[in-house]
């Protein structure tokens, strides 16, 4: 049975700052993406029946491009707005030798981060009984005058019995601070079934550099123990060593600890590797495959995105490769 889905996020436009000869010669390559489209991108091209809510502006010079981009993902977007304001920008400059992968955003007055969903759209969503709607963390940093209107969407399908799930997805640059970031989510967290990451118990946040399934499960306490709604907690984690790549995903269901085997992968290009662990999770979820071979799939797309330039990418699930079982712990 086909899975009705709805995203909600920001459109993106990025600018791949690649090659400093193809700046000076006013040459530059540019995607579309975005955290919920990317997600919406991996549910639609794998025959789930997605809809994207966004803001577009059909007056853009990327207009074209974007709907091209939307259609071809097999995603729709009946309850988007059409506005006047600007698509959001962000440029990326890849990692070099000896220098990190650097991105900085130009989204201020954006469409989305001025759009308000009225109650006539509100009340269609929720009449639309999807079975699984979900959002980020980025979404209500862009916009936070999104968190009321969320906070419906997600009642109304709680009530209906169906799934919601938020990737957290705290980027340090587009909050005040990690407490400010805490307090925003938490409503959310309420009021969701599968979350992508955990919160910390303190107010603050610092990259994890190893993480071991123990770690994880000690990781995850505060968000088990403060939010018992949620049933399902996973998460990507990268790594390096011997000057190698690799990505494990880590899961907790029912009780039970979850940790994948370790993939090696060339780290070409990572953007919009966590929307295709996102994506295909939910995919294999939601069509009904164990909570172990959706956390197994989830991880190969991780690695898989990194083929492809692009924000998100053509992967489907009957060609990734899930030889691998995972270890767990019960408690």
């Amino acid at each position: 049975m086909i899975k009705r889905v709805l995203t909600i996020g920001e459109t993106l436009i990025r600018f791949n700052i690649d090659n400093y000869e193809n700046i000076l010669k006013n040459n530059s390559n540019y995607f579309i993406g975005g955290d919920a489209l990317n997600v919406a991108s991996m549910l639609g091209i794998n025959n789930n029946d997605v809809e994207y809510l966004t803001s577009l502006n059909s007056q853009s010079i990327f207009n074209k491009k974007i709907k091209l981009h939307i259609n071809s993902n097999n995603v729709k977007t009946t309850f988007s707005e059409d506005s006047l304001d600007r698509i959001g920008l962000y440029y990326y400059t890849p990692k070099l030798e000896n220098i990190n992968a650097t991105v900085e955003y130009d989204r201020a007055n954006s469409g989305f981060s001025k759009m308000i969903i009225d109650n006539k759209t509100q009340q269609k969503i929720i009449e639309s009984n999807f079975d699984l709607v979900h959002s980020s963390g980025i979404t209500l940093a862009v916009n936070k005058n999104f968190s009321i209107s969320l906070l419906n969407i997600y009642d109304s399908v709680i009530k209906n019995d169906k799934v919601t799930s938020f990737d957290l997805n705290f980027r340090k640059k587009l909050w005040k601070s990690y407490s400010e970031f805490k307090k925003a989510v938490s409503p959310i967290l309420h009021r969701t079934s599968i979350v992508f990451g955990w919160l910390n118990e303190t107010d603050s946040y610092n990259k994890i550099e190893n993480l071991s399934l123990i770690d994880f499960e000690n990781l995850t306490n505060y968000t088990r123990n403060n939010f018992k709604n949620i049933k399902i907690i996973v998460s990507p984690f990268k790594f390096n060593k011997d000057n190698k790549t690799y990505v494990k995903g880590f899961g907790f269901n029912e009780g039970k600890f979850f940790e994948t085997k370790a993939i090696q992968y060339n780290d070409k290009f990572p953007v919009g590797s966590g929307d295709a662990f996102c994506g295909m999770f939910l995919n294999s979820f939601l069509n009904n495959l164990t909570f172990e071979e959706s956390l197994i799939y989830a991880t190969s797309a991780y690695a898989e995105k990194n083929k492809y330039q692009t924000d998100s990418a053509p992967i489907l699930i009957k060609d990734l490769n899930i030889a691998n079982k995972t270890n767990e712990i019960e408690r």
